[in-house]
């Protein structure tokens, strides 16, 4: 699969597109208005193929429901139910968004994984949430 990772000059980070070839990521990137502002890089990524999970934090790292598990463990309570450790995107078929280059990753299914998510009483339902949500796909 490949993806366009964006950046800009505030070093604000987003996906612009999640693709199962290289020729659809290809077209898409050359749809992308340039400016000296904005960043955009094709990346491959190791994964055969969608529905995909999509971590951001302080970058993006995609895989399945163990990538989530691993990132949920990985992460301790705040004491702070407003702290957002980490947010989870589902991309369950290509996503492109409506302008080549812009930002539109709040249109994706997603969830800002606060302490109450890290709580191991929780946990295991909003796990099992997120695999019935990409069982749903």
């Amino acid at each position: 699969m490949f993806t366009i990772e964006s950046t800009d000059e505030n070093k604000r980070c987003w996906l612009s597109g999640v693709f199962e070839t290289a020729s659809e990521a290809k077209a898409e990137i050359a749809r992308i208005t340039r400016t000296e502002k904005t960043l955009h890089c094709l990346k491959e990524i190791d994964i055969p193929q969608l529905p995909v999970f999509v971590i951001e934090d302080h970058g993006f790292t995609f895989g399945g429901i163990e990538l989530v598990e691993q990132n949920l463990s990985s992460h301790s309570s705040q004491g702070n139910d407003d702290f957002c450790h980490f947010n989870i995107f589902l991309v369950s078929e290509r996503y492109v968004p409506s302008e080549p280059g812009c930002d539109e990753m709040g249109m994706l299914m997603h969830w800002h994984v606060t302490d109450d998510y890290l709580r191991s009483a929780n946990r295991n339902g909003f796990v099992q949430m997120l695999l019935k949500s990409m069982n749903d796909t």
